[in-house]
């Protein structure tokens, strides 16, 4: 996660199908991941309570098989939170 550290964006939360359940996505647009035109290798995503650096806290982390990303490539993050 310390590669991408600074590339933080505001999620949109929106009502899931069902009650207690809330939709967390956000969209990192071309040219935000990377300017490397070979690419980058994605393998780590994470929700956080904050934007601010300075009091952040992990809320999730999820770690799969690489992604690679190229600069005229996006990419959604999209978690799904259910409260029982």
């Amino acid at each position: 996660m310390l590669q991408q550290a600074g590339n933080h964006r505001l999620g949109t939360v929106t009502n899931g199908i069902i009650h207690g359940q809330a939709l967390i996505a956000a969209i990192f647009p071309a040219t935000k991941i990377t300017n490397n035109s070979a690419g980058i290798s994605i393998q780590e995503v994470g929700l956080f309570d904050s934007i601010q650096n300075s009091t952040t806290n992990l809320f999730a982390r999820q770690t799969y098989s690489p992604i690679n990303v190229f600069p005229a490539d996006s990419l959604t993050v999209t978690w799904t939170v259910t409260i029982t």
